[in-house]
């Protein structure tokens, strides 16, 4: 066989391989997947929420990281199979302001982080909420601060079960214990008050116990 048959033999053989690496189709894995997208997140408390994100063609795991909002990290959450991580005590705290991000992996790497999601988790609930002074008419009340920069509380007053009152109030002392005087309540009637705090970005915290009252008298 001489030099040019062997040539066109080979020419022949380059071809079919061509033919046949063209004709297959490729693998869903063979290629570094893409950030995922829509990423959101649900805050379910003061110390919780669950992140999800789209399913990204490709990725068979994804990672979590979460930092606060000066860029110290608080949690690195890796192999994490499905497209949502709950978040728990362990990584957040009340009334913080935090950024997450979130990439996805498989055998061939990843390629790289989406954008940043930022959020503020809300403030702890009001404790201590009691009264400190009843007349006829009124009834001022004070509690303890929750942790963090607290821009006003929501004073929430009940009488048969149904909201009477809404009362939104600012935080004009941010060290000092909360007050406030419920005014032009009537006689004999029974309220049940509670309060929470609001933080920046509007979060909200949960509602105090309640306090219970029987114009002129407190109740528990």
């Amino acid at each position: 066989m001489n030099l040019y048959q062997n040539t066109t033999r080979l020419s022949v053989l380059f071809s079919i391989a061509a033919l046949l690496v063209v004709a297959l189709p490729a693998r869903a894995a063979d290629f570094v997947p893409g950030p995922p997208e829509n990423v959101s997140i649900e805050l379910t408390g003061p110390r919780a929420a669950i992140v999800s994100w789209d399913a990204v063609t490709g990725a068979n795991k994804y990672t979590l990281e979460v930092f606060t909002a000066g860029g110290t990290q608080t949690a690195i959450l890796q192999n994490i199979a499905d497209t949502s991580k709950a978040l728990s005590k362990k990584t957040l705290r009340p009334n913080k302001a935090y950024y997450l991000k979130v990439k996805s992996v498989n055998d061939f790497g990843s390629d790289g982080f989406g954008g940043k999601l930022y959020f503020r988790t809300p403030p702890s609930r009001v404790q201590g909420l009691q009264v400190v002074n009843l007349t006829n008419v009124t009834a001022k009340l004070e509690w303890m601060k929750p942790r963090g920069t607290i821009s006003g509380y929501l004073i929430q007053v009940k009488r048969k079960g149904k909201v009477r009152r809404l009362v939104r109030r600012s935080n004009d002392l941010e060290n000092a214990d909360p007050q406030f005087t419920l005014k032009k309540l009537r006689k004999s009637r029974r309220y049940s008050i509670r309060v929470k705090a609001i933080g920046p970005s509007n979060t909200k915290g949960a509602y105090s116990r309640s306090t219970v009252l029987l114009k002129g008298r407190k109740l528990f």
